[in-house]
């Protein structure tokens, strides 16, 4: 990307956090929005530690998860005032 074009645009990373229950199917139950990649990565880690697919047993088939960080492009003229 040129420095010109940098000047328009920001790079977050989006994880997709997903509530998943068998005979329900998943859907997406929330969205967050990091400025780096590092931040982005040890949200994933820790949510995903306590909130991870289940042993099949009938008292926990819930669950949610996040996704791994993906890359969004952000406008930024979209946002300026004109």
């Amino acid at each position: 990307m040129s420095e010109y074009a940098r000047q328009f645009v920001k790079m977050k990373y989006t994880v997709y956090l997903i509530e998943s229950e068998p005979e329900w199917g998943q859907r997406l139950d929330d969205i967050k929005i990091f400025d780096n990649k590092a931040e982005a990565e040890e949200f994933v880690r820790k949510f995903n530690l306590s909130n991870k697919e289940p042993e099949r047993s009938p008292n926990r088939i819930w669950y949610m998860y996040a996704t791994e960080p993906v890359v969004t492009i952000v406008d930024e003229l979209e946002s300026c005032p004109t």
